[in-house]
């Protein structure tokens, strides 16, 4: 698995910086970070004036060190809750984005392929991609200075996911036939019900009747 954070100008959508790792990100990764977007965007070790820095409250973003060292850089750190829509606002669509542009359409047999491509991917991605926010302008277009950057980190959950619908469907599927089981149709029966019975109370001419279908092997469901 290949981890990759990001730092996004929320003015003109450029992705300063990146970094990508099979491995975790720490305090020590968000404040070279810090500093080579700094570098990167000013030519120097500071911002000409105070700049909004947001991430997510992970504690590599709120390490006491860490809001230190961009304070001395001219950041003003603040936090948000992860997924939350000030952080998400801007970072979900660009990991779309890119994974749909990007990573979804080259080959990825290991995490060492994925490692050699990314940057090219960011690049690209910085020169020549179009982008909605800018009138499908790509990132090459002068750029005006921002005063709020974020901090985003993604991770590709789709192996997860998988595993839960699975999981779902084990529980609620015979293993042999691939049928619905006793619990997935006494639920479905339950819904069927319940909607019934609201439609009973709002029309009280309408009759409610059950009739559970007679079949060998299958019992009427207990009164208890």
């Amino acid at each position: 698995m290949v981890r990759v954070t990001f730092v996004i100008d929320t003015c003109d959508r450029e992705i300063i910086a990146w970094g990508a790792t099979t491995g975790g990100f720490d305090g020590e990764t968000v404040r070279d970070l810090m500093l080579l977007c700094v570098e990167r965007r000013f030519g120097t070790h500071r911002t000409p004036h105070a700049m909004e820095w947001l991430t997510d409250n992970g504690s590599c973003y709120t390490a006491r060190e860490t809001v230190a060292f961009g304070q001395s850089l001219g950041l003003v750190p603040c936090f948000t809750p992860v997924r939350s829509p000030e952080s998400n606002g801007m970072a979900e669509p660009f990991v779309k984005t890119f994974k749909r542009d990007y990573v979804y359409v080259h080959d990825r047999p290991d995490s060492a392929t994925v490692l050699a491509q990314v940057d090219r991917w960011f690049d690209d991605y910085n020169e020549s991609h179009p982008h909605k926010g800018l009138k499908m302008k790509s990132g090459v277009h002068p750029r005006t200075i921002s005063r709020r950057v974020m901090f985003a980190t993604s991770r590709d959950i789709t192996e997860r996911k998988q595993a839960e619908q699975r999981v779902r469907d084990a529980a609620l599927h015979d293993t042999l036939t691939g049928l619905p089981n006793r619990t997935l149709v006494m639920d479905y029966c339950k819904r069927i019900l319940a909607a019934a019975q609201r439609i009973c109370l709002n029309d009280a001419a309408t009759p409610l009747v059950t009739r559970w279908p007679q079949s060998s092997g299958m019992r009427m469901p207990s009164d208890q």
